[in-house]
């Protein structure tokens, strides 16, 4: 009963020294003890368990356990904080300075992905992507918009934003959730992008899903206009029904060499094939010339480089067809691809839409889709 009874002292004093280290407001004690008087105490009470019959001691710690993974289990309610919370703040705080001294090197370089949603549920591909795309090391944010003024009317955003975290959860999935009002789509997009992350942990790679009209998909690409001035790269995701649980075969890349989303590609693609169901996949890098010539030394580029970088692919330099379009080609070719990886261009003012109607076109026919424009720091040197 003495050994139980100073657990007592044991764990008061250790909980009144985290209290004090991590400096919770609510922490406001009576009697206020610095924190190193708080751990002796502790430490001698544990000293004294001890001291007065060791094995009583293991028997009262471990019968304690015993009862506290009980009751947890028991979820019952309760009112007040938790310690703990408190000390993973002070940790997060302490990483999060340490971060800021730090200057992120392409070695080191995660996707941190903001995702696009109207509806998580239906939308649930897209942050599955983003999962596997970070490969469970880098942030991703599921953001949810809901177009309103909230000048006239009152929106539930905590209450979407608590449904999305159960929605994930229930896909096991990682990632945090937000929902934001906006007046308009484009620009909250864009500041929402802008203010996503803190401290060495902002978001540096955005995702779309596919939209239904002709009309969505000219504002996602002039809003993907204004983020990449801010140089972040933005996807464009076009997925077709994707069993999680059955093991992929083939990746396509389709390697233009103009404006620099190849080095994109090929990371994420690599990253990709770090998650268990994409891990036997097989990464193609194709690429298409006008002429036999051309294609030799295409082929010998694109074969340095990826030895270069350590990334397993093949390559497939197509001679182009001249009755062949490249919809065409690229259609022939990725019909059989798990995924699609192709690039994109900003399209000049005004030629969003015809710009639009290409990228519709260039999706027929393929499985599963993803554009991707390439606006990072690290743009030409990623990989």
């Amino acid at each position: 009963m003495t050994v139980l009874f100073l657990t007592l002292y044991v764990i008061i004093n250790f909980t009144a020294a985290i209290e004090k280290l991590v400096g919770d407001p609510s922490y406001r004690p009576t009697i206020n003890v610095p924190w190193y008087i708080s751990l002796v105490g502790a430490g001698g009470a544990l000293f004294v368990m001890f001291l007065l019959n060791p094995g009583a001691c293991v028997v009262a710690c471990l019968l304690e356990m015993v009862i506290f993974f009980f009751l947890r289990k028991k979820a019952l309610g309760k009112r007040w904080g938790d310690v703990r919370a408190g000390v993973w703040f002070s940790v997060v705080r302490f990483a999060l300075l340490k971060l800021k001294k730090h200057q992120v090197d392409p070695r080191n370089w995660r996707p941190h992905i903001i995702a696009f949603t109207r509806d998580i549920t239906k939308d649930i591909d897209i942050v599955y992507l983003a999962n596997c795309f970070n490969e469970k090391h880098g942030i991703v944010t599921a953001c949810k918009i809901i177009e309103g003024d909230l000048d006239g009317e009152a929106y539930e955003t905590m209450r979407d934003k608590v449904e999305m975290d159960e929605v994930l959860e229930a896909y096991g999935l990682v990632g945090f959730c937000e929902a934001h009002v906006a007046s308009d789509l484009e620009i909250g997009v864009a500041n929402i992008v802008q203010a996503n992350g803190i401290a060495g942990l902002e978001s540096n790679t955005v995702i779309f899903g596919w939209p239904n009209e002709k009309e969505k998909l000219v504002s996602i690409l002039r809003v993907m206009r204004s983020i990449s001035k801010i140089r972040k790269s933005t996807t464009i995701s076009k997925l077709g029904k994707i069993d999680r649980n059955e093991s992929k075969k083939r990746l396509d890349l389709w390697w233009g060499g103009l404006e620099y989303n190849g080095d994109l590609m090929l990371l994420l693609a690599h990253l990709l094939e770090m998650n268990p169901e994409w891990e036997k996949s097989h990464l193609v890098v194709h690429t298409i010339v006008l002429t036999p010539e051309e294609g030799e030394g295409m082929q010998k580029s694109i074969s340095d480089l990826i030895q270069s970088v350590r990334i397993n692919a093949s390559t497939d330099v197509i001679v182009k067809d001249p009755d062949l379009s490249i919809n065409d080609i690229i259609r022939a070719s990725s019909q059989q691809a798990d995924l699609v990886f192709i690039g994109l261009m900003i399209p000049e003012e005004g030629e969003e839409e015809s710009y639009a109607e290409r990228l519709i076109a260039l999706a027929e026919g393929l499985p599963s889709v993803v554009f991707i424009r390439n606006a990072s720091e690290f743009s030409g040197r990623l990989i």
